[in-house]
């Protein structure tokens, strides 16, 4: 069986190592050093690291490149050395385990804040991670850990780009704090479902407060995906004594949570920093003979923003900003004018805030990032322009739906593709091209086969069956391709009211949930809110 097929369904538990700064410097390298370098001034240190570790029983030994990219680089003045430290990197690791363990290439933070927050844009970062990995995997690597993220974007940079640059096995990870989210404010099941969704072999945890938070963080992911996940726990949170950071927590402690983590869903357990080759040995001895477990996780469709989870459940109703279906979504000519529009429907209850990238006059990026700035309600990019589309996939931090405004099954050979990359719910817009229910189903059934054909989960495919309520009553078309979506194909379906929503469109709309509708376009207010007080719409605050 190949490495990959071991990763995608691992037969065992793997063992990963400890921490390389921790040891560099506990053998004399200063802290304000910077250890990547150390891989080409005094490669016989960080050779003797690994060989610890390997003695202690590690399977998989990361590179010592954890801050080998050239922004992260440039702090020290070693930005043109980029490429030489990352071959001597994973040299030396070869060198030292000798076929005996696995090679992981060690990808980490560039050090600077993702635009909004920050100076750093997606394309910059996605640049400097390909340079990067380009240089490990030139040198012979086996898989690559993306780790101690604290950015939903940065990760996404990482793992599109080691795709882009090769075919092997990737591990991404995030790191958490005591409050249970990253610096960003991403909790572990948001992690989880985005960075599951951009078609990695493991996601996971490291780093972080210790090893008993990340049992939490880790029994979280693991309630909502069914991918392996990995774990490498810091020693506990760091203590100065007499010019030395002392990591409190001991081999034994760390390695009575390391058979938790493999309880709750683990392939893959290790350290972090102030973990040492002690830790590791302990770690292999404990979990020694165990095997992976299979988890039950619900079937449902997820998306999510940079903060928060939503799911698309049966008999429960989620609002999306809009007009009359996906041909009158968010517009507005100014930032300033879209933040405010956007601000008033996520206050009012919009869970998903749909953006036509079409009439916006603001660049889909700007777009998007306006967009995520004022609000925590997941995202919808609607477009007839795949590249518009893709500019858009590029500035989202969580995990969007989107819609193409187009029918015919060339076109959905592409959409399908691109949301595959970047990990996207895919909607359908059959259009006015469909002259009843049965051409919907039509319609839909090919971008389903499509969808699958290209790896993507007929859960994530969802498709817009049209207004519920025209002329005063239910639209019969409306109700009959709903019928027809939901039982025949299985997927999850949108429907639109336009208007103002009184008592009879509510229980027309009250009446679709029962059938199985997930979500409604309308023009979130709370007047509209307030008028579907007697249907189950999912409540934010919940």
């Amino acid at each position: 069986m190949s490495l990959k097929d071991r990763i995608l369904e691992p037969d065992c538990v793997y063992i990963c190592d400890g921490a390389m700064g921790t040891s560099l410097h506990t053998l004399g390298i200063p802290l304000s050093r910077c250890f990547d370098e150390i891989n080409l001034s005094q490669p016989e240190i960080v050779e003797r690291v690994h060989r610890a570790y390997l003695g202690a029983g590690a399977q998989i030994m990361e590179t010592n490149t954890f801050g080998a990219n050239r922004l992260k680089l440039e702090g020290y003045g070693l930005g043109q050395q980029t490429r030489e430290i990352n071959l001597a990197g994973a040299y030396i690791a070869r060198r030292a385990v000798s076929g005996r363990a696995l090679i992981a290439g060690s990808i980490g933070p560039t050090g600077k804040l993702m635009h909004p927050f920050g100076p750093l844009d997606f394309d910059t970062a996605v640049e400097a991670y390909e340079e990067q990995i380009c240089a490990l995997c030139d040198a012979g690597i086996h898989l690559l850990i993306v780790e101690t993220m604290q950015d939903l974007r940065e990760a996404k940079a990482a793992i599109l780009a080691a795709q882009r640059m090769a075919s092997i096995p990737i591990i991404a990870q995030m790191s958490f704090g005591q409050e249970g989210k990253s610096m960003m404010g991403t909790p572990p099941e948001v992690a989880a479902v985005v960075l599951g969704a951009l078609n990695v072999n493991l996601v996971g945890t490291n780093c972080g407060t210790g090893p008993q938070d990340m049992l939490s963080s880790l029994q979280e992911m693991a309630s909502v995906t069914t991918i392996g996940l990995s774990a490498q726990p810091n020693a506990g949170l760091p203590t100065l004594h007499e010019g030395r950071l002392i990591y409190l927590s001991t081999p034994e402690y760390v390695a009575k949570l390391s058979r938790q983590f493999v309880e709750s869903g683990a392939v893959l357990v290790g350290g972090c920093c102030g973990t040492t080759p002690s830790h590791i040995k302990a770690i292999a001895e404990s979990v020694a003979g165990m095997r992976p477990v299979m988890r039950k996780v619900e079937k449902v469709t997820r998306l999510a923003s940079r903060t928060k989870l939503l799911e698309v459940r049966s008999g429960q109703l989620l609002l999306m900003s809009g007009k009359s279906g996906f041909a009158q979504l968010s517009s507005a000519s100014t930032v300033a004018s879209l933040q405010a529009t956007i601000a008033q429907q996520s206050e009012s209850g919009a869970h998903i805030i749909c953006l036509d990238l079409d009439s916006i006059s603001l660049k889909p990026r700007q777009a998007v990032e306006s967009a995520q700035f004022v609000s925590s309600a997941s995202l919808c990019l609607a477009s007839s322009d795949l590249s518009r589309l893709q500019e858009g996939l590029r500035a989202v931090e969580g995990r969007p739906m989107i819609v193409f405004r187009h029918s015919n099954l060339l076109d959905s050979w592409e959409i399908c593709d691109l949301a595959k990359q970047y990990g996207a719910l895919l909607a359908i817009d059959p259009g006015n091209s469909a002259a009843g229910p049965r051409e919907v189903l039509g319609i839909c059934e090919s971008f389903v086969a499509a969808a699958e054909e290209a790896g993507i989960s007929r859960m994530d495919v969802l498709s817009y069956v049209g207004e519920l309520f025209k002329n005063g009553k239910a639209s019969k078309r409306a109700f009959e391709s709903l019928q027809l979506l939901t039982s025949e194909l299985g997927i999850n379906t949108i429907a639109s009211i336009e208007g103002e929503v009184d008592d009879t469109a509510a229980q027309v709309v009250k009446d679709a949930v029962r059938m199985g509708l997930g979500l409604l376009i309308t023009d979130v207010s709370p007047k509209t809110v307030g008028s579907l007080k007697g249907v189950n719409v999912l409540n934010q605050c919940g």
